[in-house]
């Protein structure tokens, strides 16, 4: 039994002593420019992609073995999990202490949103909650970014080529508009 706590006592140590600390952020929902978004519209055919900026504040790296691992949730509700294992950051160069990276995440399918409507109603507060594997998060007051998902009618209307006429191009003071009705 003693060597069987030793054994434990070291390994404890052991994780302990290699356990890294860091500060992952969650610096927000961007769009496609890279410009901060705090509203998504979608189409209730259109799937929910989002870009997130995630930085290391450091101070350290995250170690072999340590993982950066991302909750996703609705309305509160926890629906899915994923993240990056130390191999897979390493590989794209995400490790790099105070570097921030854009995190390209493809969530829920259209069909699966429209299958649980319930969960993913026309407007809805969509988070992301970032926690390590093994590692210390030394602040993790700023692991959680949200953004608000209108789904349904985006507002505007396809218009077919032709339909409206601007001229002349370039201008000078004045433009003439053909078929703008509405």
């Amino acid at each position: 039994m003693k060597k069987l706590f030793t054994l434990f006592a070291a390994l404890v140590t052991m994780v302990a002593v290699n356990a890294q600390s860091v500060d992952y952020e969650c610096g927000g929902f961007i769009d496609n420019e890279q410009n901060p978004i705090s509203d998504l519209y979608i189409s209730l055919d259109e799937d929910l992609s989002v870009n997130i900026v995630v930085i290391n504040n450091g101070p350290d790296e995250l170690a072999a073995g340590d993982s950066l691992l991302m909750d996703v949730s609705v309305q509160g509700l926890t629906l899915a999990s994923g993240g990056y294992s130390y191999a897979e950051m390493s590989q794209q160069n995400l490790l790099t202490v105070g570097t921030p990276w854009i995190a390209q995440l493809g969530l829920f399918d259209a069909a699966t949103m429209q299958q649980y409507a319930q969960y993913f109603p026309d407007e809805f507060e969509l988070c992301i909650t970032m926690r390590l594997k093994n590692a210390t998060d030394t602040d993790p007051s700023n692991n959680q970014g949200c953004v608000m998902v209108h789904r349904g009618d985006v507002g505007i209307e396809n218009i077919a080529a032709g339909e409206i006429n601007v001229y002349p191009n370039p201008a000078c003071s004045e433009i003439h508009i053909d078929n703008a009705a509405g």
